[in-house]
């Protein structure tokens, strides 16, 4: 039927968004014009948007060509039975010509009055939405058939053109109509992307880092935040029809993660990562050139012939979960299990010397090797390089030291864009505690920074060095600090050849979190309370943590705004914390009683409110002591907030240490309570004591031969 090439328009015109421009340096010029249709449907798009309906649930599935996947829903009952779509080309171009084939039946006669609905959605965000009145399209467009059309079957083909403005993107098109008579017309929904001139040579991957999955997973509130995280990321991935997806280390939070969140990744990563989609990305190096000292399988998993994989996923360990232990598999991390069941590509794998300042025998022996991952797509060719999370002022020493040495490819090594992954601080905590920025070689092109929590995602330069630094930040907050109130976003990177931009995209689902700071001294002052008033104190808390409820509620609902009205989802309790300055002079509550009056306000009740002693600046300059905890304060309470690592500093502290070094011995008992890491011969703490014991029993032997 002829006037299902309105329908046919409709499907290729709907990918069309708000004059988003592809930045340079990908810009696509095309002079050509589009036609008078699409601009008028972009014209009336911007005027009104007409919301759908609930989704149904497809009824049968239809074929596949390329990337672009159909079903039509509703039965019988619909007037409109479509039997094939073909796209030609398979892989729509924006600035193109895109032809489509179909091959329909109508049921029912179809008059003026029909029309079709038509919604076009990026991941959670919808771009587009129109009605289109079929018979009044067909007019205006003087087509060989116009309305009543008779019941029959047809075999229809247009051609249209895509406008040059499309970005490249994974759309998803709900069409859905309804005839004159008020009867149903067709229920579709279509999945495609719409690729870029040039995108035979555009490397695009998603950046994230800092999942920390498994976080506060007994917490009946908030166990859930870091996997809904992972299933936000890897949507995301799958409708941005990306390459690949690179993670900057942390993705468990503990250092042996749990059954249950073992079993919850594996099921996600496999859902996700797992199909029949091709991987477009060619992989150069060796596939065996792997830190793994007992597996015969390629580490990078799509090239395992026995994997059926449609999106990898490259990832460094952070400092939460990094390598431990020892024997014959070396040091493993949980990223090795994933990486052997084929779900993950890990590297950046990196086994030390014991003492970065011993004696070393050879030039070999006074480097840290860093192979690349070399990857191609068309003529765009990227070097993939990771260095998993080492001890800060291990790591300095050794770059400082000229003892990092990182391959280049041995052939037009110019041309290769390098990408370095780490996983350090890069704020400066203590004097040698930290990562400079411009400690790297200037043959890098992109260093994506995990660990720190703050999102600084967008590329930064780096002041007389030729790289730039990405910060993507962590998805989900796990402390109630500034830098965690900063908008999670993750990106989709886009390499053609030596350039790259970076579009951030923020994370949806992620729980809000509101800080304020609070002097009450300052606060009483102005307000002229009563100083000595308990009754008066708390009323001036609450009060704050009610203008902090509503400030999460309306961040929600701000970003909520951008979402379409079946993707929203409920909203949920906010994290909140006031940091509270006071004197000793000022009578303080209890605050955990206090929080408990918001249990089914906030999702962190016990922490609401953080309390700081104002100190003279004598008692500042004093060495810090472990905060004691209130008498009246739950065991269990007691057991979240107690803070090891001060504690053993404290008691070392207390002691007269002649053999062991405190710092050493505080690091080592750390390691052996959050991971397990039992003491070794050749550890730092222990070698004083070897060599000790050893030079007495020399001397002992000595002087009693027999």
């Amino acid at each position: 039927m002829r006037w299902l090439q309105i329908l046919w328009t409709v499907l290729a015109a709907s990918t069309v968004v708000h004059a988003i421009s592809w930045q340079a340096p990908f810009r696509v010029q095309n002079d050509r014009k589009e036609p008078d249709l699409v601009e008028l449907m972009i014209e009336e798009a911007r005027q009104r948007e007409i919301p759908l309906d609930a989704e149904m649930r497809p009824t049968d599935a239809k074929a596949k060509a390329s990337s672009f996947t159909w079903s039509q829903c509703g039965g019988d009952e619909v007037a409109v039975h479509v039997e094939s779509i073909e796209l030609s080309p398979e892989s729509p171009q924006r600035g193109r010509n895109l032809t489509v084939h179909g091959k329909a039946t109508l049921a029912s006669e179809a008059d003026f009055g029909t029309y079709v609905d038509v919604s076009v959605r990026v991941g959670f965000l919808r771009v587009f939405s129109q009605r289109v009145d079929v018979c009044e399209a067909l007019r205006e467009n003087n087509a060989e058939v116009q309305c009543p059309a008779k019941p029959g079957h047809y075999d229809v083909t247009h051609t249209a053109l895509l406008p040059s403005q499309i970005p490249p993107a994974k759309y998803n098109v709900h069409v859905e109509g309804r005839t004159h008579d008020d009867k149903p017309l067709t229920i579709m929904i279509h999945h495609g992307g719409v690729h870029g001139e040039d995108s035979g040579n555009v490397i695009r991957f998603l950046l994230a880092s800092d999942l920390h999955l498994g976080y506060l997973e007994r917490d009946q509130v908030r166990g859930s935040d870091s996997f809904d995280a992972l299933r936000e990321i890897l949507e995301t991935a799958k409708s941005e029809a990306v390459d690949f997806i690179l993670l900057g280390g942390d993705l468990f939070h503990e250092n042996k993660p749990s059954r249950a969140t073992m079993y919850k990744t594996i099921a996600m990563l496999r859902k996700y990562c797992l199909g029949n989609e091709p991987v477009e990305i060619e992989l150069l190096s060796d596939p065996f050139d792997t830190n793994t000292k007992i597996t015969s399988f390629p580490f990078v998993n799509y090239e395992d012939e026995n994997l059926n994989v449609s999106l990898p996923v490259f990832l460094i360990h952070g400092n939460h979960d990094d390598p431990q232990g020892s024997g014959d598999t070396g040091p493993l991390s949980a990223l090795d299990l994933l990486s052997t069941t084929g779900l993950v590509n890990y590297f950046g794998k990196i086994e030390l010397p014991s003492d970065s300042s011993a004696k070393r025998k050879g030039a070999q022996d006074t480097l840290l090797h860093v192979r690349p991952i070399l990857l191609r797509k068309g003529e765009t060719r990227m070097a993939l390089y990771g260095i998993g999370n080492i001890k800060d002022e291990r790591l300095l020493y050794e770059l400082e030291s000229n003892h990092v040495c990182m391959y280049r490819p041995s052939e037009n090594a110019d041309e290769w864009f390098n990408l370095l992954t780490i996983h350090q601080n890069r704020s400066a905590h203590t004097q040698r505690g930290f990562i400079p920025e411009s400690v790297f070689d200037d043959n890098l092109d992109l260093i994506v920074w995990g660990h720190e929590h703050e999102q600084r995602i967008l590329p930064e330069a780096v002041s007389e060095k030729n790289y730039y630094i990405s910060q993507p930040g962590s998805s989900v907050a796990t402390s109630l600090c500034q830098a965690e109130t900063v908008e999670k976003r993750i990106g989709i990177v886009s390499v053609q050849r030596k350039d790259f931009k970076i579009d951030s995209i923020a994370l949806q689902n992620v729980r809000p979190l509101v800080m304020d700071d609070l002097s009450l001294t300052n606060e009483v002052r102005a307000k002229g309370l009563d100083a000595s008033s308990r009754v008066d104190i708390t009323k001036l808390l609450r009060e704050r943590i009610n203008s902090l409820i509503q400030q999460a509620h309306q961040l929600w609902e701000d970003r909520m705004s951008t979402v379409a009205a079946e993707q929203r989802r409920d909203e949920p309790l906010p994290l909140i914390r006031l940091r509270v300055a006071y004197d000793t002079h000022i009578p303080i509550g209890n605050m955990v009683r206090f929080g408990s009056e918001f249990v089914d306000q906030v999702a962190n009740p016990k922490d609401i409110i953080q309390l700081q002693l104002k100190r003279s600046s004598k008692s500042r300059a004093s060495h810090t002591s472990v905060a004691r905890l209130p008498i009246n304060m739950a065991p269990a309470e007691k057991m979240e907030r107690v803070q090891l690592p001060a504690l053993v500093v404290e008691n070392m502290r207390s002691q007269s240490l002649d053999l062991l070094d405190a710092k050493q011995l505080q690091q080592s008992v750390m390691n052996f309570v959050e991971k397990d890491e039992y003491v070794m011969r050749t550890d730092p703490v222990v070698m004083p004591l070897t060599c000790t014991f050893s030079a007495d029993e020399d001397s002992y032997k000595k002087l009693y031969p027999n």
